[in-house]
């Protein structure tokens, strides 16, 4: 849908029992989502903790950049990434995880965040 329908498109999934909203970082739609959920909330038609909020936030975001701000790759490891991630959220779901990628994250000592879901 449109960005520009994104508030009402919403507020109809939620009149409609859609649980499960998506507002990735690329459909730059937050801020219309957002709105609509709140109105939904106060309104009394749904409760926060009743709502799956899904997002996706670019990795490079969360990598240590140089002072010309290139990625500094070879001081990160994946799995480091992996646990940054994991810290800033109440649940993780992967996409397009191939089964190397799965592996490591699933065999890491003392892992604390386990993957909900590989889309």
């Amino acid at each position: 849908i449109p960005k520009s329908k994104s508030r009402e498109a919403t507020k109809v999934a939620i009149d409609v029992d859609f649980r499960h909203v998506n507002s990735a970082f690329l459909c730059q739609n937050g801020e219309k989502t957002g709105k609509a959920l709140r109105e939904k909330m106060e309104d009394g038609t749904v409760k926060r903790e009743d709502i799956l909020i899904y997002t996706m936030k670019p990795a490079e975001e969360l990598v240590p950049k140089d002072a010309n701000g290139e990625t500094i790759l070879h001081t990160v490891e994946f799995c480091d990434i992996w646990e940054i991630k994991a810290g800033l959220t109440k649940t993780i779901e992967l996409s397009n995880f191939n089964h190397k990628q799965l592996e490591m994250i699933l065999n890491k000592p003392e892992l604390k965040y386990r993957p909900i879901c590989n889309q």
